[in-house]
């Protein structure tokens, strides 16, 4: 029996393949039919009812569907001779179908001379050359000629008949092979039109399906139906729009649309390519290659490839679509049909098509087609397809593709974009692809990668570095060493890739130091553990290198060589620390972040290299400008706290770093620190784990205990944002109950005064607060009580009264027994008040008060008289005595008597009676007199002159800073003396002494914070000076002040003053404004005159220049112009204080600060993104400071050169050098105006160029 196997085309299902005959050929050969059944429902669109309908359908209509049958004759009723006369009755019949004599001759003799190109438009209307359905009809076209294919199965059938062709017999029918070419290129260059609609493309496709049909027919050679330039046309059919388009004439949706036609014409492209003579014209094949290329981005689906699956062989494909998308179908035959032009036997350029793929698939690998960041995940899919399909290349034929391969990688390596993004994404891909190599290429192509790393190309560098990074993070290709020479083996070897990043950390040119520090510091752990196993770098073998080649690296950074002269471990570990220690405060912020990391990496590898050295490199970044290297700082000083959490120093350090950023400006900052001291304030005191718990503690007794009075605040504010987040509750503290007893009791008191400020306490700690109060041990130590008040002030209200009434009987007994500490007693005292009015028993308290003033005042009256030794073994309970009089008297004025007042004056004035008492007295008699003077303001108004002139005035210490204290208490109770007095409350920011320094600074903040003073120049100046303070903590709470207080306040209060203050740091009352002129005589005693303080002001200058809004920076360059234009005019005279105005004000238009990019470091390392805004800063730069200050400073160059003894010369030329460095093409035209300045300039700009290139190792310039 025979059996043929039909397999027809549904229009509205185009999944279903095209392989034979149509239903007419069931219908003419019905009668004979033995049996007749369908093997498989093929057609969702049609019921088993429908199909013999469909198999009989009309002649001349489009069909609906067809459906896969098979057909079984009888051997002995029906011959092959019939079957071919069926075959070319069919073929007659279809052919016929075309109007061919309707093509114009003269037309087609014009397509025919010029081989299928540049040939006149033809208008002819489709229907005149089809007068039924023209797609039915090319459809029909290509079943007929696939019929007259040869079938595997016809291989060894031999007949001895003479054999008819497909040709021959359309001969007979009078149609040519030139008409049928014709035909296929007027419907083929329809297609390909800019305008050509979806219905021209898709007869364009359905035709060049017809042409790779016939091209498979037998004798198409002989009868020249082969013509390359119409191959390429039918070729270029397959058209696909670019994806990442959105206004293009062809979009993806339409092409979508033609999907399952395309699928159906690269079924019959397939199997051409494997008989196909391309010739010896290798423009062909590469055309193919392309298109085949192209048609490989067609799926951006995260599938992966299975290019082991073939389509075409498959025996359910109308399973195929129901598994896969038409998009994945094509992709699949795409790299198929790629993959058979590399290793078809009928092409003799193997190499040259090998290459050709490569160099095709490597556009995907590069990303070249991204237009935006970050990379599309479609992008991504299609260069892992073309990773995955090299790689697949490599394991069918590694022999013959390794080196091609290699050096398809080597190109990529040298065109890959600078994008950060897809630097990242390329080196991950060559990676893929590296370690499918031969093992000799993959040593040589790392070799390669070595030597590119002293490329003279910055981009080649940076790449390289990406590379050996991402090759040391994968412990490198693990390969047989053994097999391969000598020479390549030590490419295998992390060491040479090391040394290799190594050199590059000292590159001349900041995006090449940059990364290799980023490399450096991502695989530290990895590079300590290769070099503790090395031991001896100088026994390890490389590549012998010739000295001469090596000395023109040594201008930019030393060359791997360098590495291998140190004997030790140690030795290359001092060296690395020294190359952080060179970059830590670099210009780039990636290299300062890096570094950070890299210090963290080395820090946390071993306790060895736990050294304050090392920690001070964060200090270096504390108050970086740039937002991600404070980020760095806080995880990198975190990481190694966790790593050595006791170790005092490491404390240290996080507590400088991490506590301050909590009042950052920058809110991801202020969050990231608040979550570092949430861990360990928050979590780990409360863990039970013991030595997390105690690691904690240890923390926080440092905070207490260390010297860190400062850092204190901003732990109050971090509990003040968690008591917002609602991140505390009571309950949490209720665990610190199991700690007392542990010797920890200082440190858990200073923990719960914070906690308590913001949260309440658990009642089993309230309890715990009045047992500790009965305890003589805790009075003993004045801090332990003192925050055990502070605790009980906040929970006494919540006290059962008679816990209460236990609590102030040990109060009374403890003041009456004058035991207490002078800090402790003004608590106490206010604590007694507050109970007993809580319990409202006041008359008890006033009686209780009543007659400890009574008490002390019989002790003070007769105090006086003793004689000096008596006196020294009282005075301490005289100043307690003093102490109570003042607390109680605040609160009962009505104690204030005229004798008590005689009584304290005697006390205070001492001195000026010649009857001189221990200062310590004179002191507190002083305090409690001033706090009298708030009560009783006839007595405020007699003593406040006093009060003032003693701030500034008194000898002693203790004095000067009671005074004022208490002239900042009584500008708050006599707010009209706030103007007179502030000045002298100011000028105690100068005083000798930091307890002084530090409290006015601390007293002024509250008085700003409650708004009894405004904020202007009176503060701002005073301030300003503090950032010359000797101590840090002074310097700090000016900034604090003026940053958190001032700048809140009065957001352009910097901007407002920029040009006033130039004047009064420099002492230097212009002139020509009397405002400015009084200003400056108002705060002379501020003032930082002189070249030996120039480098203070530049330090205020620039902070305030960091904190002025850079939209404003225009106006003030502009003030600033003005200053320099006044002293070129003479309107200021030339001495030593205009020439200070003068270097300051070019120090400021040449510092980073005032413009909005630092153009000069920036430039050479900026991605490609943002060159547009350099660009357009250095616009901005030219019209507001370049070009109207040339001629102010050539006017100033020329008085200078008048003046033969100002040394401001060479400052001008400087300047003008710096601003004009990023102007070198204009810089001539810019000092037109004066020749020898010109000559002064230009030459010092060329000889940096010069410098700069050299060490640069750019061998032209060299």
């Amino acid at each position: 029996m025979i059996f043929t196997e039909c397999t027809f085309f549904c229009l509205r299902c185009p999944q279903i393949k095209l392989l034979a005959y149509l239903g007419h050929l069931v219908k003419e050969l019905q009668p004979r039919l033995l049996n007749f059944f369908f093997v498989e429902l093929a057609c969702p669109h049609l019921s088993r009812s429908s199909h013999h309908e469909v198999l009989h359908s009309s002649r001349g209509k489009r069909p609906v569907a067809f459906v896969s049958v098979s057909v079984v004759f009888h051997h002995d009723c029906i011959s092959k001779t019939k079957m071919d006369n069926d075959l070319v009755h069919i073929t007659s019949e279809h052919f016929k179908n075309v109007n061919f004599r309707e093509l114009d001759e003269r037309w087609l003799d014009e397509v025919i001379c010029n081989e299928f190109t540049d040939v006149e438009e033809n208008n002819m209307s489709m229907g005149i050359l089809f007068p039924g359905d023209y797609t039915t009809a090319v459809l029909d076209l290509c079943r007929v000629c696939e019929a007259w294919i040869p079938k595997a199965s016809d291989v060894g059938n031999v007949s001895t008949e003479p054999k008819m062709t497909l040709w021959s017999y359309l001969k007979e029918l009078d149609i040519s092979v030139r008409q049928i070419q014709g035909v296929v290129y007027f419907l083929c260059s329809k297609a390909l039109k800019t305008i050509s609609s979806n219905e021209d493309k898709e007869i364009g496709l359905l035709s060049a399906k017809w042409y790779f049909s016939c091209l498979r027919v037998p004798g198409c050679s002989a009868y020249g139906v082969s013509t390359s330039s119409l191959f390429k046309l039918c070729i270029d059919c397959l058209q696909i729009p670019d994806i990442d388009s959105q206004d293009a004439a062809f979009k993806w949706q339409d092409f979508e649309a033609l999907l399952p036609i395309v699928n159906s014409t690269m079924e019959s492209l397939l199997p051409l390519l494997n008989v196909y003579e391309f010739g010896s014209d290798l423009t062909i094949i590469k055309h193919v290659i392309h298109k085949l290329y192209e048609l490989a981005g067609s799926e951006f689906s995260n599938t992966p490839m299975v290019f082991k699956l073939n389509f075409l062989n498959m025996p359910e494909k109308e399973q195929i679509y129901q598994r896969y998308s038409q998009s994945y179908v094509l992709t699949s035959f795409a790299y198929q049909g790629l993959f058979s032009i590399i290793n078809s036997d009928q092409y003799e350029e193997k190499e040259y098509i090998l290459v050709a793929v490569l160099n095709c698939l490597s556009h995907y690998i590069l990303c070249d087609k991204i237009k935006r960041s970050p990379i599309p995940t479609k992008f991504l899919n299609i260069k892992n397809n073309a990773v995955s399909f090299i790689s697949y290349i490599l394991d069918n034929n590694k022999d013959q593709s390794s080196e091609y391969v290699m050096k398809c990688l080597k190109y990529i390596c040298l065109n890959v974009n600078d994008e950060i993004e897809i630097r990242a994404t390329v080196s991950q891909a060559i990676l893929s692809v590296m370690f499918h190599l031969l093992n000799q290429d993959v040593a040589t192509f790392i070799g390669w990668l070595l030597d590119l790393v002293d490329d003279p190309d910055i981009n080649n560098r940076i790449f390289a570095l990406e590379m050996l990074g991402i090759i040391l993070s994968n412990n490198g290709p693990q390969v047989d060493k053994e097999e391969l020479p000598e020479n390549l083996q030590m490419y295998l070897s992390p060491v040479p890739i090391i040394f290799g990043i190594l050199t590059r950390c000292d590159d001349t040119s900041p995006s090449v130091r940059s990364k290799a520090l980023c490399v450096l510091s991502q695989h530290m752990k990895r590079i300590l553990d290769v070099l503790m196993e090395l031991k001896n770098p100088s026994n390890f073998h490389d590549k012998e290198y010739n000295p001469e080649e090596i000395g023109n690296n040594e201008l930019n950074g030393q060359h791997r060589s360098f590495w291998y002269k140190f004997s030790c471990f140690k030795a290359v570990m001092k060296e690395i620390n020294n190359i952080l220690q060179r970059h830590i405060e670099d210009n780039n912020c990636a290299t300062r972040k890096a570094i950070l990391q890299a210090v963290e990496n080395i820090v946390c590898f071993d306790v060895t290299y736990l050294t304050e050295e090392n920690l001070k490199l964060f200090a270096c970044v504390f108050q970086d400008a740039n937002i991600e290297v404070r980020e760095q700082m806080i995880q990198s000083l975190t990481s190694v706290l966790e790593t050595y959490p006791i170790h005092s120093k490491t404390q240290e350090y996080w507590i400088k770093g991490i506590f301050p950023l909590v009042c950052d400006p920058e809110n991801t900052i202020q969050v990231n620190a608040l979550n570092a001291i949430e861990e360990k304030f928050l979590q780990d005191i409360f863990s039970e784990i013991i030595h997390v718990r105690d690691a904690a503690f240890s923390l926080l007794d440092k905070l207490y205990s260390g010297g860190f009075l400062f850092y204190q605040i901003h732990l109050q504010k971090a509990f003040h944002q968690w008591q917002v987040e609602k991140k505390l509750s009571p309950d949490m503290v209720s665990k610190l109950e199991i700690t007392f007893g542990s010797g920890k009791e200082e440190v858990i008191w200073f923990y719960l005064c914070n906690f308590v400020s913001f949260c309440k306490l658990p009642s089993n700690l309230c309890k715990i607060v009045v047992k500790e109060f009965q305890k003589s041990k805790n009075w003993d130590c004045h801090t332990v009580i003192e925050n055990m008040l502070y605790i009980f002030e906040k929970v006494f209200s919540d006290l059962q009264p008679e816990e209460l009434e236990t609590v102030q009987g040990i109060f009374k007994q403890q003041l009456e027994s004058s035991s207490l500490s002078v800090e402790a007693i003004p608590v106490i005292i206010e604590l007694l008040y507050n109970t007993e009015k809580h319990l409202e028993k006041n008359d008890d308290f006033t009686k209780f008060a009543d007659k400890v003033m009574k008490d002390s005042i019989e002790i003070l009256t007769p105090f006086k008289s003793r004689k000096k030794k008596e006196i020294l073994i009282r005075q301490d309970l005289a100043v307690k005595r003093l102490i109570i009089i003042k607390e109680f008297c605040q609160i009962y004025p009505s104690f204030i008597t005229q004798n008590l007042t005689v009584l304290l004056k005697g006390f205070a004035f001492a001195s000026q009676n010649k009857r001189i008492l221990p200062l310590a007295l004179r002191a507190q008699a002083f305090d409690t007199l001033g706090k009298m003077c708030l009560h009783d303001e006839t007595l405020g108004r007699e003593l406040l002159p006093y009060f003032a002139k003693q701030s500034s005035t008194a000898e002693e210490t203790e004095l000067r800073n009671k005074a004022v204290l208490i002239l900042i208490d009584m500008c708050k109770c006599y707010t009209a003396d706030v103007d007179t007095y502030l000045p002298l409350i100011t000028t105690c920011f100068k005083d000798t002494q930091f307890t002084i320094r530090h409290q006015t600074i601390i007293s002024v903040v509250s008085l700003l914070q409650e708004d009894f003073i405004k904020c202007d120049n009176r503060l701002l100046y005073p301030l300003l000076f503090t950032f010359t303070d000797q101590n840090e903590v002074v310097q700090e709470l000016g900034k604090y002040t003026l940053t958190e207080l001032i700048l809140e306040k009065n957001k352009n209060i910097f901007f407002e003053n920029f040009i006033d203050s130039i004047f009064v740091f420099n002492n230097f009352p212009p002139s020509n404004n009397r405002n400015v002129a009084s200003i400056v005589k108002k705060y002379k005693q501020f003032a930082l005159q002189g070249e030996e303080r120039r480098e203070k002001r530049m330090q205020i200058y620039k902070f305030m220049l960091n904190n002025i809004d850079p939209t404003v920076c225009g106006s003030l360059i502009d003030g600033i112009l003005g200053v320099l234009s006044s002293v070129a005019e003479c309107f200021y005279p030339l001495n030593q204080v205009t020439e200070s105005i003068v270097r300051d004000c070019l120090g400021i238009l040449s510092s980073e600060e005032i413009r909005a990019i630092d153009t000069e470091k920036v430039v050479s390392e900026v991605e490609k993104s943002e060159k547009p805004i350099v660009s357009t800063e250095l616009e901005i730069r030219k019209l507001t400071l370049v070009e109207p200050i040339i001629p102010i400073m050539i006017s100033l160059k020329n008085l200078v050169v008048k003046r033969k003894k100002s040394t401001l010369l060479l400052d001008i030329i400087t300047f003008l050098k710096d601003i004009l460095a990023d102007f070198r093409n204009e810089a001539k035209k810019f000092l037109d105006g004066d020749k020898m300045l010109q000559m002064q300039v230009l030459y010092i700009i060329e000889r940096e160029d010069y410098e700069a290139n050299c060490a640069s190792n750019n061998n032209e310039c060299c």
